[in-house]
């Protein structure tokens, strides 16, 4: 594929505001840009371009390039400047204290696994949790912990539903269990003093 544009009208920052994007080059080879513009007259806001699996970025066409993130040819992306989710407080309602109880009931129920990845043969032995045991021990008030996708039949999967497990999220479990173990080990503290 080769070359892309994708245009839109007024945006949510106000009457004129728009979004172009303008791509050069050749997706297939990878020696591609997209180029995003601001608003009608064509502000050059935003480009990013990728050479191999190397993705760069500038906040303007006259910028100096910087590294944004990279992707090898096994699909392990590398994000060279961090990223950040959304989280602000005004996005959020009905903000509580998680349940100290139900962290530390998963961090019972949930052991950490090795694993071959049978999608991924001669990868080695791999560490992390398999999702369903996460789901199985999530109380009924958090659902943003697993997930669910198409595994996508192009890269050698079924086409059928897979569980997805959003590993990041899982430190509000442990900062939560762990808060509770410095509750405990500062009362014995005290209490020795």
């Amino acid at each position: 594929m080769k070359g892309c544009r994708v245009s839109g009208g007024q945006g949510q920052h106000g009457t004129g505001a728009s979004l172009r994007v303008t791509g050069t080059g050749d997706l297939v080879n990878n020696t591609s840009a997209l180029y995003f513009w601001g608003n009608s007259v064509d502000t050059h806001l935003f480009e990013l371009s990728w050479l191999g699996f190397n993705y760069f970025y500038r906040a303007n066409a006259t910028s100096a390039w910087t590294q944004s993130m990279g992707i090898n040819s096994s699909g392990y992306w590398t994000f060279y400047r961090g990223h950040g989710d959304a989280s602000d407080r005004s996005l959020k309602g009905d903000a509580q204290d998680a349940s100290t109880g139900d962290c530390l009931n998963m961090l019972r129920q949930v052991s950490a696994k090795t694993y071959l990845r049978l999608d991924m043969p001669g990868t080695g032995p791999r560490l992390g949790f398999i999702a369903q045991d996460v789901e199985a021990a999530c109380p009924s008030t958090w659902s943003n912990l697993v997930g669910t996708t198409l595994y996508a039949r192009e890269q050698g999967g079924t086409g059928a539903e897979i569980r997805t497990l959003d590993y990041a999220r899982l430190t509000a479990v442990l900062w939560q269990a762990t808060r509770s173990l410095l509750a405990r080990v500062e009362a014995l503290e005290a209490r020795l003093a």
